[in-house]
């Protein structure tokens, strides 16, 4: 190979490092800002039957979190959202139970 070659080659490679190296903190940086973008609220779309039937109208429904699906402990308060729409046996309600070691 002649010196032109390696030289360019060695170019390259320095450039590549001090590239990498100095688009890392940022890509770092913006994942820490996607997460601290996220919030404790979530949307939940459910299915209501009324003496068998889909359910129509207006309800106040309840919600709350366990940590097992028997015998556990609840996890935080019971949230209570009133007239909730409900047509042909589904709704869709906006959760916030809030921010918290134990939601994770």
């Amino acid at each position: 190979m002649n010196l032109s070659i390696l030289w360019k080659r060695a170019k390259s490679i320095r450039l590549h490092r001090v590239f990498s190296l100095a688009i890392m903190p940022g890509l770092v940086l913006l994942s820490a800002m996607a997460a601290n973008a996220q919030t404790s609220t979530l949307t939940y779309q459910g299915r209501l039957n009324d003496g068998g039937t889909a359910a129509t109208g207006n309800y106040d429904l309840q919600f709350a979190l366990w940590d097992s699906l028997s015998g556990g402990a609840q996890i935080g308060s019971t949230l209570t959202i009133s007239t909730v729409a409900v047509n042909n046996g589904t709704f869709t309600v906006t959760l916030d139970f809030g921010a918290g070691d134990n939601l994770t």
